[in-house]
């Protein structure tokens, strides 16, 4: 969340410009028909700290690393949307890391790795974090370089610039998407495979066409009955100066092109994020613009145009893959203001909490896909990726670990 003031400098002294400082807020829409809840208090700690979205508990929950702006003191909270963020129970208290330092998670046969990236020395480290509050174990480590280096060598084919974000494959392994800012023209992105997360990041031969400027949102949606991938693959990408909205497919194997099916326009510092329903094939969309002062709710019609490319139908699909459905005013979500500041005179953007969503146990990966609306069956849980067992046997149960309070608990299972 921020605050809109006039720009100033004589120019238009109705325009309005979105300044800091950045608030980070928290809700959640309940129920098949997405319903706001009440939003906790946010106080002097939603400006000092920023959350980063770490995985999804065994029953649903999940769990958040904080980082505190400032001096770079972490923690790992089960974020509990009903409370301020402040009283969100913390799990653990990782070493303090340079304020410089990003993170960003991802799963591996539901073992949880941290990745930090020390954007002022290069350093990135990857860590082992086996449950809620247990220490980080370190994986892997390497020095990125201010500059692109050798073919030869993957982890020097980016820079410690490098916009990182992880995707998964329709194998469950997880991919890294780097977006160079230095490079020109539209081959900016380069794909990395995790293979080992003990061991350097292959590079795959192919990557999608993006610019450095692109924004990027991994999107999954539920197979059509048959298919041998439990899911489909998607990417968003935000072109902040082209002003538009580009969906690539991942391709069935690594070695095929990313495949553009749509580019529509898009105002350039829209943000998305997405809801996954239990029982719906593909998640609902959430688009916010500063610009705009907008929040939207879209549909995404992923599974009409990936199954008309597979049929060779010539003709597209009269609905665009991102439809927008619903849209609200961001001050009405906030009818009586914030901080202080009136609701007309506030805009937000949506924090995506995807993360490792469809490698997990999340309800909607647990349920089966029923548009119609009935009561959602369980199937069996897809294996991962080949060559390393998962840490536990997912039919029995996974071990208990001590919480501290006597109690045994599976792995990042907050449930009673």
């Amino acid at each position: 969340r921020m605050r809109l003031v006039p720009a100033g400098d004589g120019e238009d002294p109705e325009k309005l410009v979105a300044v800091g400082p950045k608030v980070f807020e928290s809700t959640c829409l309940k129920g098949r028909e997405l319903r706001w809840q009440p939003w906790p208090e946010a106080t002097k700690f939603n400006e000092e700290w920023t959350v980063i979205p770490l995985r999804w508990g065994q029953r649903g929950e999940l769990f958040a690393l904080l980082q505190r702006r400032e001096t770079g003191e972490l923690r790992v909270c089960a974020a509990d949307l009903h409370l301020p963020a402040e009283q969100w129970p913390i799990l653990s208290t990782p070493p303090v890391f340079s304020k410089s330092a990003d993170f960003f998670s991802f799963t591996f046969n539901e073992h949880l790795f941290v990745t930090s990236v020390d954007r002022e020395v290069g350093g990135l480290k990857v860590f082992h974090v086996a449950d809620p509050s247990a220490p980080w174990n370190a994986a892997f480590d390497t020095t990125l370089s201010e500059t692109l280096g050798d073919e030869g060598d993957a982890m020097q084919m980016m820079t410690r610039s490098a916009k990182l974000s992880v995707i998964y494959a329709q194998d469950r392994s997880p991919l890294v998407i780097a977006i160079e800012p230095s490079v020109e023209g539209e081959a900016a992105a380069s794909i990395f495979k995790i293979v080992d997360p003990g061991k350097p990041w292959v590079r795959c031969a192919q990557a999608p066409a993006l610019s450095a400027k692109a924004w990027t949102l991994p999107v999954y949606a539920k197979a059509k009955p048959g298919s041998a991938a439990p899911f489909e693959v998607a990417l968003l990408s935000i072109d902040e100066v082209r002003n538009e909205l580009s969906v690539f497919t991942m391709p069935r194997t690594l070695e095929q092109p990313w495949v553009n099916i749509s580019t529509t326009p898009c105002i350039g510092d829209t943000r998305l994020c997405c809801a996954y329903v239990p029982g719906k094939p593909e998640p609902v969309i959430m688009a916010g613009s500063p610009t705009e002062r907008m929040l939207k709710l879209c549909h995404l019609n992923l599974i009409e145009w990936i199954t008309n490319i597979q049929e060779n139908k010539p003709e597209k699909p009269t609905v665009p893959v991102l439809e927008e459905k619903f849209s609200r005013k961001v001050g009405s979500i906030w009818p009586e203001g914030r901080d202080g500041v009136e609701g007309h005179l506030l805009v937000a953007t949506p924090i995506d909490c995807t993360t490792d969503l469809p490698v997990s146990r999340h309800p909607w990966v647990m349920s089966s896909a029923n548009p119609g609306g009935d009561q959602p069956s369980s199937p069996d849980v897809q294996q991962g990726p080949p060559g390393f067992a998962p840490p536990f046997d997912m039919g029995k149960g996974p071990p208990g670990f001590d919480m501290g309070k006597g109690m045994g608990k599976p792995p990042f299972d907050m449930g009673k």
